[in-house]
């Protein structure tokens, strides 16, 4: 984009504007890099002007954003800040803030002028933005953010599996949301930037809230997260013992116990007491217990040897 208007001001830097002919053949007269202008225009918050330079480039090279003021009448000729970056190769938009609460008394409005080029390829000029729009008095925010959490369904028996993802949702109607934090069990506080799945075992309490730009802190809130993330236990005896010679000469009895420190283990998910009521050497029982979230265990009592027959004495 050009310009042919615009008046450079003594204080910008003289060096003469310059554009490469394009070889005879070329179709593409655009310069390179081209400065394609600011295409959202100048913005103010209190006496903050903000805007971005877009540039094309297929190189790297120079670029500058001057901000222009003038005092009566409709030239600028007048610089008030200058932000000089380093032009890459694409379509990119180079963001810049810089504060006018040094612009002179009188100003009437802004204008941004950004260069590209080692030479000064080519120069563009955004539109211009009254500077009482910037020294408006701007609207005070003492109201705090709100922030919700997202988490799966909770499970009828209150514990998840191994992890659960946690999100947050924060909005606020005055300055903006700024941050939003958490923390576990009240430890450090953590700013949370995405998705994050909470893998600690048991149960844990987490604390979030979030910050605006303004400064207001929202107060905490909290929310209880059960995670099941060990196999229960089950332990096998039996009943009675065997003798010194490992055989027993009655019925025997094989018992379970199980446990689950977390989500408990579910109704019906330990293996019942069984009797052993045949004789036979190597008889074994096997007994699985299995948790509210499904993890499973299993164990065997083996080596059960019953012979309930007595001897016989032959002559």
């Amino acid at each position: 984009m050009r310009f042919p208007r615009f008046v450079r001001p003594a204080a910008v830097a003289t060096a003469a504007l310059v554009l490469a002919a394009p070889p005879a053949s070329a179709a593409d007269t655009s310069p390179d890099p081209d400065v394609l202008g600011f295409p959202a225009g100048l913005t103010c918050v209190g006496t903050t002007v903000s805007g971005a330079m877009r540039v094309h480039s297929s190189k790297f090279s120079a670029g500058r954003i001057q901000l222009m003021y003038n005092v009566g009448g409709n030239k600028f000729d007048k610089v008030l800040a200058t932000r000089n970056f380093i032009v890459t190769k694409g379509n990119v938009d180079y963001p810049f803030s810089i504060d006018i609460s040094t612009a002179p008394a009188g100003t009437v409005n802004f204008v941004a002028v950004g260069t590209a080029g080692e030479d000064v390829v080519d120069t563009a000029q955004s539109k211009g933005l009254r500077a009482a729009d910037c020294t408006r008095p701007t609207e005070r925010d003492t109201t705090a953010p709100t922030t919700e959490i997202s988490l799966p369904a909770t499970p009828p028996w209150g514990w998840y599996a191994d992890s659960v993802p946690v999100t947050f949702t924060a909005s606020d109607g005055g300055s903006g949301v700024d941050k939003t934090y958490y923390s576990v069990d009240g430890g450090p506080e953590q700013e949370w930037t995405g998705v994050f799945d909470h893998t600690l075992g048991g149960s844990h309490t987490i604390s979030y809230w979030s910050v605006d730009v303004a400064g207001n802190e929202e107060a905490h809130k909290s929310r209880q997260l059960k995670v099941d993330t060990a196999s229960p236990t089950i332990d096998g005896t039996r009943t009675p013992a065997a003798n010194g010679s490992g055989w027993n000469n009655t019925d025997v009895k094989v018992s379970f116990t199980c446990a689950d420190a977390d989500s408990g283990v579910v109704t019906g998910g330990c293996t019942p007491g069984t009797p052993l009521t045949n004789e036979g050497a190597d008889q074994s029982v096997r007994g699985t217990v299995t948790d509210n979230v499904g993890k499973t265990s299993s164990t065997t009592v083996a080596d059960i040897n019953i012979d309930k027959t007595p001897p016989t004495l032959t002559a």
